[in-house]
C-alpha cells in the first residue's frame, strides 16, 4: 500500500506515507490515488492531514502526478477539504515545493514538523 489512510478522527483523514513509498510502482501509486478520490466520494466534508516526516524518497512524477489529480478536482477540494496539515521532513519539505509549483491549495493550509501540532489543526471543527 503506497499509504495509509486512517479515518476514525473525523473530521480528520490522516494519510500516512511509509518510509519507502518512493520505491513503489506506479500501480500502487494509482490506488492511492483512487483512495484518495473516494474521500470525494462520500460527499462530506473533511480535514485532512498528510504524515510525510517518514518519507526518504518520492518521486517526482508521483508529485506531478499528484498535483495533477487536485488540479482535475479542485472543485472537490474546494468543497470538501476545509483545513489541512503537512507533517514534513527534509524530503517531503522538497516535494511540497514542487507540488505547490503545479498545484495551489484551496484549504487552510499548514505545514509543520510537529505532528501534535498539525493534528490539532485538523481535529478542529471551526471552518
Amino acid at each position: 500500500m503506497f499509504a495509509t489512510f486512517i479515518d476514525k478522527y473525523n473530521p480528520a483523514v490522516i494519510i500516512k506515507f511509509p518510509t519507502e513509498c518512493g520505491t513503489y510502482n506506479q500501480e500502487l501509486f494509482d490506488e492511492y490515488l483512487r483512495n484518495f478520490k473516494a474521500l470525494y466520494d462520500k460527499g462530506e466534508c473533511f480535514n485532512i492531514l498528510i504524515d510525510g516526516r517518514d518519507v526518504e524518497s518520492f518521486p517526482p512524477r508521483y508529485i506531478l502526478q499528484h498535483g495533477l489529480f487536485l488540479s482535475k478536482y479542485k472543485k472537490l477540494t474546494a468543497q470538501y477539504i476545509k483545513k489541512s496539515a503537512v507533517i514534513c521532513g527534509p524530503t517531503m519539505e522538497k516535494c511540497l515545493n514542487l507540488l505547490f509549483s503545479v498545484y495551489t491549495p484551496e484549504s487552510d493550509m499548514i505545514v509543520t514538523q510537529d505532528f501534535r501540532k498539525g493534528l490539532i489543526h485538523v481535529l478542529d471543527k471551526k471552518k
